[in-house]
């Protein structure tokens, strides 16, 4: 699914400022002032967040930090000259000069809770309820510390020095200079044009029998400064950061001026000026938004019905941290996974401050489709007990809605192609404002892949991809003839590069290729922390205990415990004697004591002496190996699958050669966010019906799994663009 699982969620951050609050009586001159108070002040404090962000991110560029650990898009640790705290004083001291119950006793009303992600460290957490105004100061302080900072995270990214105290590539420092520079005044001009027109138009309400509210959303910028201060941020991307190239990652961060080494939501001048300018202006409006009112009951609440999401690779329109980590042999780790695959969510049953949504499968962007016919969109969602037949879309044959196109997989020099369909109705669904916790089960069918890098058959020739017309051919091997048939034409749904090379994968083109069986897979994509420790033993085992199994009851699901297999509604046991194909807990060949914790992937560990070789042109997004090898003859038997016949040399000096493994306990925390997120879950994967498959990605093995999402939240028009807060615009 921008599943932005963004399935997960739109909703949530967007309840984080949701509804308006208005009184039917005029405001005092006491509340209006107390309101403007915070307007002036917490915007203030979002604009020296925002400086000393700028001011770390520039020291550590010039090799003038002494720790170079620092998060230099932390609030606390760009704090450079110790003065944050006495700041945050200030705020709580300036907003209570002005504001006092009972006499501004209505402004409090129109901040009821602190929604999350205001920072825990706070005396008020997400969803405590406000009763004075000390308490909403520090709301709001932790609001802006966890808003200014994740967009920081994503407009400025974070240059790590290859040694402490030495200064970055310069064309690194000069495209994160620029950028800095420019959003540092967007956070400040933003904030102060918005805080003064509130302030404005509340004051001449005291007169005019106008309540309090968020008045000024949509005419706030009146003499149109804050606008140009945002598309500011993406012309400095365009303009300063053309040295910098699309290359892939190195760990010498000090001479290689690369996209990877940024970390910045695009991946080059053009998609970083496009993606900072539509991030800013999405967050910057909710966080003026969250300065002057918070969700709340009066009446006019009108909470978003759906989101389209949008799930982004590790390294295609923008570097995420997505990626995929499965089987126990290390083959399939640090695996990408394809890019701007569209998909959608229903938000439904939400409570009164537009949290605690149910997430539910909505299957109006297409990515449903008859089982007997996978070009024929349908919308028969399947409910809890499994999946539903759709009589006038399918002739009465099963509707399924999958979990993205076909998706490429190659690990360990054996290719496959799966696709995934969800097998029963989501659960689960929003929690407090910005989180979520959403389980589905998946069926997983595995095909033989087509070509090493290729795996899966493509779309070629589309002209513009998720439009809806159908204006490429299908090819379903690099030596077949592009088809001409109307059975062969298709729409572009999503994108995967391995090695160099650009797939286009498509709904419309499916895996022609043999079967090597379905497996059963339960998620659960949380914005909080995912874990599995390895507890299946015995005889089911290699060399002491493992992460997974299989159940007795249906071999194609995989398990963790008994309890799994109960979850699945099954009798029996998990674990499945495989005699010499049982599963172990890693491959390292010291033995699983040599898998030591990996610093730069937190959860996962990496072998302490097992180095693998790889063919040195076939590369992921991450600058790892795909084609493994022993020697340069192998590279050269597979030159017809790689970028211009030439899979290069083999080479154990790739980055992440040392190979991945699964600590006894796999553990990793996801993202919550505004307008995106990164969603995790940990699962088991039982065997394929394939010995190859099985033994290449270490099956029945764990798998875990990073999605990076955006997501675009709707009204229940389901076209009009939510806009907070409140969704006043709604139709």
């Amino acid at each position: 699914m921008n599943l932005h699982f963004k399935t997960l969620i739109a909703a949530s951050a967007v309840a984080a400022v949701a509804c308006v609050a208005g009184n039917a009586s005029a405001a005092s001159k006491e509340e209006a002032a107390c309101h403007a108070a915070i307007g002036k002040n917490i915007t203030k404090y979002q604009a020296t967040i925002a400086k000393n962000i700028v001011g770390c991110h520039k020291a550590k560029a010039g090799g003038k930090l002494s720790n170079d650990s620092l998060d230099c898009n932390d609030a606390n640790d760009s704090d450079l000259k110790g003065g944050i705290s006495s700041t945050r004083g200030k705020v709580v001291a300036g907003i209570g000069g002005k504001c006092a119950l009972p006499t501004a006793a209505a402004v409090l009303a129109l901040y009821p809770t602190c929604p999350s992600p205001s920072s825990v460290t706070y005396p008020v957490a997400g969803g405590s309820t406000i009763t004075n105004f000390d308490q909403l100061a520090h709301c709001l302080v932790g609001l802006s510390d966890a808003y200014v900072s994740r967009m920081a995270e994503q407009v400025m990214g974070q240059i790590t020095p290859a040694t402490t105290g030495v200064a970055v590539d310069p064309a690194l420092a000069t495209c994160q200079g620029a950028i800095g520079k420019a959003f540092s005044k967007a956070v400040k001009t933003y904030g102060g044009v918005y805080a003064k027109s509130q302030a404005t138009a509340e004051k001449a309400n005291t007169t005019a029998g106008v309540g309090l509210n968020y008045q000024v959303r949509l005419t706030g910028d009146s003499g149109g400064k804050a606008g140009p201060t945002v598309t500011a941020v993406g012309a400095a991307a365009a303009a300063s950061c053309g040295a910098v190239v699309a290359a892939a990652p190195t760990q010498d961060h000090a001479t290689t001026p690369s996209w990877y080494n940024l970390d910045m939501c695009g991946d080059s001048p053009s998609t970083q000026q496009s993606c900072s300018v539509n991030l800013l202006n999405n967050q910057l409006s909710g966080l003026t938004a969250a300065v002057f009112e918070f969700p709340n009951t009066a009446g006019n609440l009108n909470c978003p019905a759906f989101a389209d999401i949008i799930i982004n690779a590790g390294g295609e329109t923008k570097v995420t941290n997505t990626r995929l980590d499965s089987g126990y042999t290390g083959a399939g780790h640090g695996v990408d996974l394809i890019d701007q695959s569209l998909g959608g969510v229903a938000l439904t049953g939400c409570d009164a401050n537009c949290a605690n949504c149910d997430v539910r499968i909505d299957p109006t962007n297409g990515y449903c489709r008859c089982a007997n016919n996978p070009k024929v969109e349908c919308d028969a969602v399947p409910t809890l007990a499994g999946e539903s037949t759709d009589a006038d879309d399918c002739g009465g044959n099963l509707c399924h809605c999958m979990f993205g196109p076909p998706l490429p997989l190659s690990a360990g020099g054996t290719p496959v192609c799966i696709v995934n369909v969800f097998a029963k109705e989501f659960t689960g669904g929003t929690t407090q404002l910005g989180s979520y916790d959403v389980g589905t089960r998946t069926r997983s069918t595995v095909y033989n892949g087509v070509n090493l890098l290729r795996p899966c058959p493509v779309c070629v020739g589309d002209l513009t991809a998720r439009d809806g017309n159908k204006q490429g051919l299908c090819r379903y091997a690099d030596e077949d003839p592009l088809g001409g048939n109307p059975g062969d034409f298709c729409d572009v749904n999503a994108t995967i590069t391995l090695g160099g090379i650009e797939s286009s994968t498509s709904f419309d083109c499916f895996p022609q290729t043999a079967n090597l069986g379905t497996l059963n897979l339960a998620l659960q994509f949380t914005d909080g922390t995912k874990s599995l420790t390895a507890a299946v033993g015995g005889a089911n085992c290699i060399a002491g205990t493992c992460h997974c199994s299989q159940c007795t009851a249906d071999q194609t699901v995989g398990c963790g415990s008994t309890a799994d297999c109960a979850a699945a509604g099954l009798g029996g046991t998990c674990g499945v004697n495989l005699g010499a194909n049982n599963p172990r807990q890693n491959s390292c060949t010291v033995g699983v004591a040599d898998c030591v914790a990996d610093s730069t992937n937190p959860g996962m560990g990496k072998c302490g002496v097992q180095v693998d070789k790889f063919c040195g042109m076939a590369l992921r997004a991450n600058g790892a190996g795909i084609i493994p090898c022993a020697n340069n003859g192998d590279c050269l038997s597979a030159s017809s699958s790689c970028d211009g016949g030439d899979c290069g040399t083999c080479d154990s000096g790739l980055p992440h050669s040392s190979r991945s493994c699964f600590l006894s306990t796999i553990s990793s925390t996801g993202v919550s966010g505004v307008y995106d997120s990164e969603g995790v879950s940990v699962f088991c994967s039982a065997a394929t019906a394939s010995s190859t498959v099985n033994g290449a990605a270490g099956l029945p093995g764990p798998g875990r799994v990073r999605l990076d999402f955006d997501y675009d939240i709707l009204c229940d028009d389901h076209s009009t663009t939510y806009q907070l807060p409140g969704g006043l615009n709604c139709p």
